[in-house]
């Protein structure tokens, strides 16, 4: 699920989650983790649409429907500068991604998984401590060893 590749701290400004979702299908595409990056990013954006996927705290964890992801991931970035998602400031992004085959089962488990953890505050400002990709990602690697 988790792919240090696919953690990135970007040196860059971003000004909407469109900005954002455009940058993590770039990458993800690069990774072969999706295969179509037009129809990733309208699936993303088709469900922030119905209803936002900032959960507060920081943390936003876009998501879609989409035929184009190849397997299961959950890409992580650390914006170098909060944006608004929707309503709040949001600096970590969580995108999961799902084959369309497996979409219902493995997607409730990551979800529910990640949620879990990041409802938590000690987990939390772990997470915010982390200052490297590497640091992050063995943070969240760490999510699936606890399963």
């Amino acid at each position: 699920m988790f792919d240090q590749k696919i953690v990135k701290f970007p040196d860059m400004k971003f000004e909407n989650k469109e900005d954002v979702v455009a940058y993590l299908a770039d990458f993800l595409y690069e990774e072969n983790k999706i295969s179509d990056k037009k129809e990733y990013i309208k699936a993303v954006m088709k469900r922030e649409a119905v209803m936002p996927t900032e959960i507060g705290y920081f943390i936003a964890i876009p998501h879609g429907e989409s035929k184009s992801v190849n397997e299961s991931f959950c890409a992580c970035v650390k914006l170098k500068n909060p944006i608004i998602w929707d309503k709040e400031e949001v600096k970590y992004v969580f995108n999961i991604g799902v084959p369309i085959e497996q979409r219902n089962e493995e997607h409730i488990r990551i979800l529910s998984r990640l949620c879990s953890d990041l409802m938590l505050e000690d987990f939390r400002n772990s997470l915010y401590a982390c200052e490297t990709e590497k640091e992050l990602y063995e943070k969240m690697e760490s999510i699936t060893k606890e399963e």
